[in-house]
């Protein structure tokens, strides 16, 4: 009886695994095509898609990923995110991008996502195209006792309207 409750322990671990690896493997398929479509994306052709709405939810689906995972910086390239910046301290901070254009005096519209690594190694990540989008193309340490706080500096493109 011990032998087949060990058993099926296992085989439920092994399908658990399975599933989560399967499920990534799925949500990483969606953002590449979505972003695959977003970087052809022009306005002139499509002026009633909601461009932006796609780019949200995938910048979400982003989230979901990158937090969850640990791949290299090539894997995630290969998706379509740009990483764009990284830290070399222990926090592990990567700025990655994905973005289109929009055709307008802004040209790109850029959606930023960050990850980074608490102090026992566990990855988080946030989008902060929910904020704002722009480009972080520097970072730097803040000198605060026992906290990592961090000053990103990015930029982008105002419209005509001077809406950012």
């Amino acid at each position: 009886m011990r032998k087949l409750v060990v058993f099926v322990w296992l085989f439920l671990m092994v399908q658990l695994c399975y599933a989560q690896k399967s499920s990534y493997s799925k949500l990483a398929s969606e953002i590449k095509k979505n972003i695959s479509y977003a970087t052809g994306y022009v306005y002139n052709e499509q002026p009633d898609y909601n461009i932006d709405s796609l780019c949200l939810a995938t910048a979400k689906k982003s989230v979901k990923l990158l937090a969850n995972t640990n791949w290299t910086n090539a894997s995630y390239k290969n998706l379509g995110l740009r990483l764009s910046l990284s830290s070399k301290d222990k926090t592990d901070i990567k700025i990655f991008n994905f973005g289109y254009d929009c055709g307008g005096t802004r040209r790109v519209i850029t959606h930023p996502i960050i990850q980074w690594k608490n102090g026992a190694g566990k990855t988080f990540a946030y989008n902060f195209s929910n904020k704002i989008n722009c480009s972080f193309t520097e970072i730097y340490k803040l000198k605060s006792p026992g906290r990592n706080l961090y000053l990103l500096i990015g930029y982008e493109s105002g419209d005509g309207s001077c809406y950012q």
